[in-house]
């Protein structure tokens, strides 16, 4: 009996956060529709999307902690690339990154309803399927993008992970941060998946503790050594996120 009543106590509580999470989306979207033709996008993000986006996470009764490396600069424009764990992460994004930014989604996508219209106005990058000069188009596209005063958030393992662990990241993301060049900085995420892990609809309220490490130039790597980055800073985010582990030289004010 005590099980059922929390299973049903849980229903009702994810119920009042992907409701909660739909009016800001609908808010989200409204005002920005309003705004973006008198204000650029880095306004309006900083304005209207990221209170908005933050406000679901903060709605699911979750407190998020953020470690920050001693070199991290909150100012300089990056690409910011983190664990892929939840439906939920571009929200936590928000709240964990102060700026304007905007992300990699499937060029198909932007042609489903509602869905790429929002995608549309939050200036995301569209990824192409596999064609000749694709590399170069996404070079163009992050450029414009930091150009704009826009950073850029994305995904290196591809898709949301199964069973939350972190698995290996692609390259594309750092071939395309080292040609325009972005300076890369490795997002490690813990809690995300007791929130809401793939698959499921019920919202468990969490304790977030995310670890922010410093700004990498990898403009100067070769292809090669761009593929090796891309195993260090997997391995980094998987030490974090699966054995609470720091890179030297930074510490966690909580216990983890």
């Amino acid at each position: 009996m005590l099980s059922f009543l929390r299973k049903m106590l849980l229903a009702i509580f994810s119920v009042y956060v992907w409701s909660t999470a739909f009016l800001c989306m609908t808010l989200m979207v409204l005002f920005s529709a309003l705004l973006l033709p008198v204000f650029p996008f880095r306004k309006t993000h900083m304005w209207i999307a990221r209170p908005l986006l933050s406000l679901c996470i903060w709605c699911s009764f979750s407190r998020v902690r953020i470690i920050y490396h001693p070199d991290y600069d909150p100012k300089k424009l990056s690409l910011y690339n983190s664990n892929h764990v939840s439906a939920l992460d571009a929200h936590l994004c928000a709240r964990i990154i102060a700026q304007p930014y905007c992300g990699l989604i499937k060029a198909e996508s932007l042609k489903v309803p509602i869905y790429g219209w929002i995608m549309r106005l939050s200036q995301s990058i569209p990824v192409q399927p596999r064609k000749s000069g694709r590399t170069s188009e996404l070079v163009e596209a992050a450029r414009d993008r930091v150009s704009q005063g826009i950073a850029i958030a994305t995904y290196a393992e591809g898709g949301r992970t199964p069973d939350g662990k972190v698995h290996p990241f692609r390259r594309g993301v750092f071939f395309m941060a080292r040609d325009a060049g972005i300076p890369v900085v490795p997002v490690a995420v813990r809690g995300m998946y007791r929130l809401l892990r793939k698959g499921a609809w019920l919202v468990r309220p969490s304790t977030i503790t995310v670890y922010m490490g410093k700004q990498e130039d990898i403009s100067h790597l070769s292809d090669d050594e761009v593929g090796e980055f891309a195993e260090r800073s997997q391995r980094l985010v998987a030490d974090f996120v699966e054995d609470a582990k720091l890179p030297d030289g930074v510490t966690s004010p909580w216990p983890l």
